[in-house]
């Protein structure tokens, strides 16, 4: 071999950690979780929570997960009951580790991260840019804060910019009447309660 000639580099593996990295651990919980939402959901919707009354505790221990709910409800009574014990938890996880519910167990921020992934154009210092903060962000702090002191007076009016209430509605006017529509009698009517 001439000095010229050098010997290929040993491939470097792209990724270390083996199978269970960060990003995969993050999209199993947000499709367990996903999973779980969409199946409460299609539970309550078709079968009913009268003819299933441990539907009822399945999907108060799915919202209670929820810190924005936990935080504002607690803040509406003056008293935290057990079930809001995991979103405490998820709080403190959120203040140290960041964005601990949207990231991983919330089902709107997994289709967030979904529809961002299928139809993204930007490269990634693009999207750096576009995430960057921007003083006109600050309006989202200020309307929190709003909905916070309200609660404290005992108006909880959080539910309208919750996400899981968000995506509820999304799906309850959107994706359920286009399943209705496009076969109708293959999941059987919806149960509407009042």
């Amino acid at each position: 071999m001439s000095p010229i000639e050098t010997q290929p580099k040993p491939a470097v593996p792209r990724h270390s950690g083996g199978f269970l990295r960060i990003t995969t651990a993050r999209i199993l919980s947000q499709a367990f979780f996903f999973t779980a939402f969409a199946g409460l959901f299609a539970f309550a919707t078709y079968v009913g929570m009268a003819e299933s009354p441990r539907l009822i505790s399945w999907i108060s221990k799915f919202l209670e997960l929820d810190p924005l709910v936990g935080v504002s409800t607690a803040l509406a009574t003056h008293t935290i009951y057990s079930g809001l014990i995991f979103s405490l938890i998820i709080l403190l996880m959120t203040i140290s580790l960041g964005r601990v519910f949207c990231n991983w167990i919330c089902p709107f921020g997994t289709l967030h991260h979904i529809v961002g992934w299928a139809f993204s154009r930007h490269t990634t210092k693009q999207r750096i840019e576009v995430n960057r903060y921007r003083p006109a962000y600050a309006i989202k702090y200020i309307i929190l804060i709003a909905m916070l002191v309200a609660a404290v007076f005992g108006s909880v009016q959080i539910g309208l910019l919750d996400p899981i209430a968000t995506i509820h509605r999304s799906f309850t006017v959107s994706v359920m009447p286009a399943l209705q529509n496009t076969a109708p009698n293959t999941f059987g009517d919806v149960r509407i309660y009042h």
